[in-house]
């Protein structure tokens, strides 16, 4: 599904000449070797690049999994009946969302990073968090 914003990003990009992060180029460039078998480099240029990739999205994962989003119904989204699937738009700092829901069941739920949200302030703080809770009680 490409969404308006997707879609517009691309846009933009194309018109600033911007260009993607090249990883897989990147990655088999650095690997690449005057001996060896091709057929080999390129499986570890796809593995290395394969692995840099999940753990990028394990990370924004995780962080995203530390907020707390304030849902409300969707009001241009749904229907005046009460029918399902039910739309809601989902908002936090520095983030916006939506989720399609029915029966407990997400059909769809997609999370934009808003354009001037810096995350590794937020990355920051949840790091200072998770080490309050693993400090010890004490008194004085």
């Amino acid at each position: 599904m490409i969404r308006d914003c997707y879609g517009s990003l691309a846009i933009i990009s194309e018109l600033k000449n911007k260009t993607s992060n090249q990883l897989f180029t990147k990655t088999y460039n650095d690997l690449k070797t005057n001996q060896g078998n091709i057929v080999e480099m390129l499986e570890a240029a796809m593995k290395k690049t394969k692995k840099t990739i999940n753990d990028s999205v394990q990370e924004k994962i995780k962080e995203l999994l530390e907020l707390t989003f304030e849902a409300t119904l969707d009001t241009e989204g749904n229907s005046t009946s009460n029918t399902v699937p039910k739309s809601y738009i989902l908002k936090t700092e520095g983030y916006v969302g939506q989720v399609i829901v029915e029966n407990d069941f997400n059909h769809l739920v997609s999370i934009v990073k808003r354009e001037r949200f810096d995350p590794n302030a937020l990355r920051a703080i949840s790091e200072l968090r998770s080490k309050a809770k693993r400090q010890e009680r004490f008194t004085l």
